[in-house]
């Protein structure tokens, strides 16, 4: 007579290991905060290859969240070494508050982990006793970066609200001694906007020196050039930084840009170089003063046309593809506004940021 089922012990213990593995299982979805791996519960239940599955385990995690190479295995000697893409300083973020949780888990299982942070990267080393057993790093591939300049803010209050509302880290350069400055500025400071003083100089032609009420010239003694540039910054203190407006003469002249560099001398910005003339010398004057600075590569608007613009745009975001950076300046008036409204909205390149210029790497 053939015994029933139930009074056969190898059954009783399949069924016992198929209760504890899904217990497990179980466990491990609670105590992880619905971090859930199989590798998990395989280094739970085989403990002679508990480092092979915790390993595995740590990969698979990661993978779900961003590209990783695999630099070195212990097959090869020593630990594993494990190298990690993120796209962000968010993304960096939150990678670290999920590899703090995993850590959390691993910890039961007799791990150390220390952490350091150099730059943009963060390094992981996971002990177990002395010997280091996973290396990790975590890297934020540089991207090329844009910076769009719209200058000349000041005359128009309805048109500098339309630029200030695009949806896009703009720098606006307003002129310090119109009546909207302090409105405009105000307006740009309260929409999430970067603010330059937008400082008229001196040009060649002197017909276009004529309507300027307020002005660099060549000759000014130093103390006339600090006296204005204390007066610009005190008309717009929320400004990061400061441009020329036309300025062919003035940014050629060695001793007028000596006095001026001087007088921005620990005064907490940056000079952008609008290079309206190319015999100028503001940048590499501003550069020798210690002075955070900067300098145009591409006019947006020479032409009032859509295409133009347009144009004019995508070789901007080519030029930083190729030196790294790029800073394109336009001007308030319908055409741009179109143009980088349209661009801003169908930007799609991963390789490439729109930056404010106070985030910019230096050139220099």
């Amino acid at each position: 007579m053939r015994k029933p089922w139930f009074r056969k012990p190898a059954l009783w213990v399949i069924l016992f290991l198929l209760i504890w593995s899904l217990f497990l299982l179980w466990g491990e979805w609670k105590k992880g905060e619905e971090v859930s791996n199989h590798y998990l519960t395989l280094a739970r239940l085989y403990p002679q290859n508990e480092e092979r599955y915790l390993a595995l385990f740590l990969l698979e995690e990661i993978k779900k969240d961003a590209p990783l190479e695999v630099v070195k295995t212990p097959e090869e000697g020593g630990g594993w070494e494990v190298q990690v893409t993120l796209t962000n300083q968010e993304s960096r973020e939150e990678f670290s508050r999920k590899m703090l949780d995993l850590f959390q888990l691993l910890s039961s299982f007799g791990f150390v982990v220390k952490q350091e942070k150099e730059g943009g990267k963060d390094f992981y080393s996971i002990f177990r006793g002395t010997e280091p057993w996973f290396f990790l790093e975590t890297l934020i591939p540089r991207r090329a970066q844009i910076a769009l300049v719209i200058d000349d803010l000041g005359y128009n209050l309805e048109m500098a609200e339309r630029f200030l509302d695009l949806p896009v880290k703009l720098n606006v350069a307003i002129f310090p001694h119109l009546p909207l400055a302090k409105k405009i500025a105000s307006l740009a400071e309260e929409k999430g906007k970067e603010i330059l003083i937008h400082f008229p100089m001196e040009a060649e032609d002197d017909r276009e020196n004529s309507g300027e009420a307020f002005l660099l010239r060549v000759g000014e003694r130093e103390e006339e050039v600090r006296e204005k540039v204390e007066e610009v910054l005190r008309l717009i203190p929320q400004a990061k930084g400061i441009n020329n407006h036309k300025g062919s003469r003035a940014t050629s002249d060695y001793l007028l840009m000596s006095h001026f560099m001087e007088s921005l001398k620990g005064r907490g910005v940056y000079f952008l170089d609008s290079l309206t003339s190319s015999h100028s010398l503001a940048y590499r004057l501003a550069s020798q003063k210690g002075i955070p600075s900067f300098c145009r590569d591409v006019f947006l608007d020479g032409e009032l046309s859509l295409s133009y613009v347009i144009t004019q745009l995508q070789k901007t975001v080519e030029i930083a593809k190729k030196n790294g950076q790029a800073i394109a300046i336009g001007h308030p008036n319908e055409v741009t506004y179109e143009a980088i409204y349209q661009f801003v909205s169908n930007f799609s390149e991963p390789g490439v940021e729109i930056v404010f210029l106070s985030e910019m790497e230096e050139r220099n």
